[in-house]
């Protein structure tokens, strides 16, 4: 099985060393786990051509008296597991998506925390800063949930490697500053992030502005250097819930990822690849919730999600309300998608429309839950692996 397992050594000794040190410091620790594992199905009209995959997710928080925490989420996938007769050398991939320390303290009336992270570190597209500082319940759209890992995958994810430094005050609203390091767009760069969240009756909001900066080690005459940097990038993004009502309320995610101050000849400084939007209204009717969804997403969020396939469209949401189950409980529903290429910068026809179907449930058991669905695709019809697959995960939580 090929891994790239040497990826996450460095986290590894990070994670025991601190392990070590706290146990010689003979503080109390608390911890919690979350782990799952999907499989999907995608059948074929003869099993040669079915495939099979699978997908894992580990997830802990260990604290360490009252003052340190530490988290990491590793997640793997393997490939086809029909590839061969042997289930052997099947090709794999292993992704470390956080590792955090945190030291939490008191200033004043406030309460405060600096960290250390590498990975994809409270990116804005979640609820993950305002669930984690605030103890809201949360409220990301079902439509960017995946099965396993991050339930709600962010359409701007901050990762890289790096610190920050929040402080939250005695009103519920929170600062929080990042500086980290990450390669993107073919280039290094130095980000600085500042971040603005709070929480009230009726509003949720959490708004995000930086800084990019593309570096060398290279003068313009060929000589090492420590960092050189010619250029500014910047990015933003909102995320917003209106009504205090949990099941009647608007939903908003929308940004820029990057704003080039001067940008590389054939660039704009603004391009259409780099906006992306999710306007989300949500109502009532009895037990039954639904919502209507209308995006554009960057690739590299959607690709991850079971229910889109392409960048821009719209999708319909319906589910129950968690419904009593002989020693369980179930939400139960389903989403329809219609999704299509930026038709700003293609040709739209019909060939490029992408319809998907999801009936999906979640069951909850103790203290696991599985997740069924069954993504249709009724516009592939002719080829059966497309048209129907089957997606089945469990989460535990510890």
């Amino acid at each position: 099985m090929i891994s790239r397992l040497r990826n996450i050594k460095p986290y590894i000794i990070f994670a025991v060393i601190f392990g070590t040190l706290a146990q010689g410091f003979a503080l109390d620790i608390f911890s919690h786990t979350v782990n799952g594992a999907a499989v999907d199905l995608f059948p074929g009209n003869k099993i040669e051509n079915t495939t099979l995959t699978f997908r894992g997710f580990y997830g802990g928080q260990i604290q360490i008296g009252n003052r340190f925490l530490l988290n990491g989420t590793v997640s793997a996938k393997a490939g086809n597991l029909f590839s061969g007769i042997s289930l052997r050398d099947i090709a794999s991939s292993v992704n470390v998506d956080e590792v955090s320390l945190m030291y939490r303290f008191k200033i004043e009336n406030s309460s405060a925390q600096w960290a250390l992270f590498a990975g994809e570190y409270e990116p804005v597209g979640t609820d993950m800063f305002i669930t984690r500082y605030f103890g809201t319940e949360t409220f990301s759209s079902y439509l960017l949930e995946k099965q396993i890992g991050f339930e709600a995958p962010a359409i701007y994810p901050l990762n890289g490697a790096g610190t920050s430094f929040m402080i939250k005050y005695s009103v519920p609203v929170a600062n929080a500053a990042y500086l980290y390091y990450n390669e993107k767009y073919g280039k290094q760069y130095l980000n600085g992030d500042f971040r603005l969240a709070g929480v009230s009756d009726i509003i949720i909001a959490d708004f995000l502005f930086g800084f990019a900066l593309p570096f060398e080690k290279k003068d313009a005459n060929g000589n090492d250097v420590v960092m050189v940097v010619k250029r500014v990038d910047f990015q933003t993004g909102l995320t917003l819930l209106i009504a205090g009502n949990p099941f009647v309320n608007f939903y908003m995610q929308a940004g820029i990822s990057r704003i080039q101050a001067k940008p590389d000849s054939g660039e704009q400084i603004v391009s259409l690849n780099d906006l992306y939007f999710l306007l989300e209204p949500r109502f009532a009717a009895g037990k039954t919730l639904f919502s209507f969804s209308f995006f554009y997403l960057p690739e590299n969020t959607f690709k991850n999600i079971p229910h889109i396939d392409q960048s821009w469209g719209a999708a319909f949401t319906i589910k129950s309300v968690p419904i009593e189950l002989p020693a369980a409980q179930g939400v139960f529903g389903g989403i329809v998608c219609a999704s299509t290429a930026n038709p700003l910068t293609k040709t739209i026809d019909i060939n490029s429309i992408s319809i998907k179907a999801v009936p999906f449930a979640d069951i909850s058991i103790r203290n696991g839950t599985l997740k069924i669905l069954l993504p249709i695709q009724p516009l592939k019809y002719n080829t059966p692996n497309e048209a129907v697959s089957l997606s089945l995960s469990y989460t535990i939580r510890f």
